[in-house]
């Protein structure tokens, strides 16, 4: 979030509303690619590392009262979809590279 914080405060320099929107892509971004490369590595880690990932988001809409008014929520609900896709992938291929070989 620190990331995409500072991301903001230099695009909204540059281009205004435009930076906020950037911020959050890229917000989710880091947070989908992580939840992949976490999953892949440790399958059984798909119970909560989406969660945890997106602990903020999260949080924001349960304790904002217009999380749901604004634009806001479409921004973190796709993050919160992809983030749970990815961690879905990434566990699948992760499962597959640490099954053992059957000898024939």
């Amino acid at each position: 979030m620190f990331l995409s914080a500072s991301l903001f405060s230099l695009i909204e320099k540059l281009s205004g509303d435009a930076g906020e929107l950037i911020a959050y892509i890229g917000y989710d971004i880091i947070i989908v690619v992580a939840c992949y490369f976490i999953c892949k590595e440790n399958p059984k880690s798909i119970w909560y590392v989406p969660v945890i990932a997106n602990a903020m988001g999260i949080v924001t809409a349960i304790v904002e009262p217009n999380f749901w008014i604004t634009p806001l929520w479409m921004l973190f609900s796709s993050g919160w979809v992809l983030s749970l896709m990815a961690a879905i992938y990434g566990a699948f291929l992760g499962r597959r590279a640490i099954q053992p070989v059957k000898p024939e």
